[in-house]
């Protein structure tokens, strides 16, 4: 669940950051289309975690001179950038080379989020989103005020990865299934929004989500003040009882 980190960023010195949403879910479920709907309808800046991805490994960076020692020469392309599809028949063709390459791309992709975000932040932007299929792989949502999880059942999203991508059942199948579940991600998910219906359907329910944003980080907030008051009161009933059984030790 979102970690409730819209008061300051990693590193920020104090400087407000906006109200976070992290968008997730998986493939066919719909988050970009949600995230649109945000954008559209509330004018909220977006943060997409594959734009993020591109930047940080743009040839020069850091991130682009650890892949070329890690993968090869091979995974540059003609322009001098990396080469997507070269560096995938790498990694997808093995577990123990994808998480080498999540290693080294995550951890970048955090920073430059938890950049932007301080940046909107200080142009007094009060609400963005960011959309990431891998926030809950990569633990990203300890950065999320709220972490929104759009689901769609696997029926659904099987037909509509046919009918997009022109993929055969099997095919579509096995991309969902390489997946985390839905029932993974709405375990750690602050909000579902279920999307098997209608484009109007989705509208209404991120239309609720979106008048309800920001009552889960009060509350954790409330809680959080009542739990140091809590604790505060513990501590002074612990050292009000051992000065009075030191005085009547004495």
């Amino acid at each position: 669940m979102g970690g409730g980190g819209s008061s300051t960023g990693s590193g920020g010195g104090g400087r407000r950051r906006p109200l976070v949403i992290g968008v997730t879910g998986g493939i066919a479920s719909g988050k970009s289309m949600v995230t649109r709907l945000c954008q559209g309808r509330y004018g909220v800046s977006v943060l997409d975690a594959d734009i993020l991805g591109h930047r940080s490994y743009a040839k020069g960076t850091p991130c682009y001179r650890q892949l070329l020692k890690t993968f090869g020469e091979e995974i540059v392309g003609e322009d001098g950038q990396i080469n997507r599809r070269a560096l995938g028949r790498i990694v997808f063709s093995s577990p123990q080379e994808r998480n080498r390459l999540e290693g080294i791309v995550w951890p970048e992709i955090r920073r430059l989020m938890e950049e932007d975000l301080r940046a909107l932040g200080e142009t007094g932007i009060h609400a963005a989103v960011v959309e990431a299929a891998v926030m809950l792989e990569a633990g990203w949502e300890d950065a999320m005020d709220e972490v929104w999880v759009v689901a769609a059942e696997p029926e659904v999203a099987k037909t509509r990865l046919m009918s997009r991508n022109n993929l055969s059942a099997e095919d579509a199948l096995r991309r969902i299934e390489a997946q985390m579940t839905n029932q993974e991600r709405i375990e750690k998910a602050d909000r579902v929004i279920w999307n098997n219906g209608t484009v109007a359907d989705l509208e209404k329910e991120v239309e609720r989500a979106w008048e309800e944003r920001g009552t889960l980080r009060r509350r954790r907030a409330a809680l959080k003040a009542r739990w140091r008051i809590l604790t505060a009161g513990v501590g002074f009933a612990i050292l009000v009882s051992m000065l009075q059984l030191r005085f009547r030790m004495k």
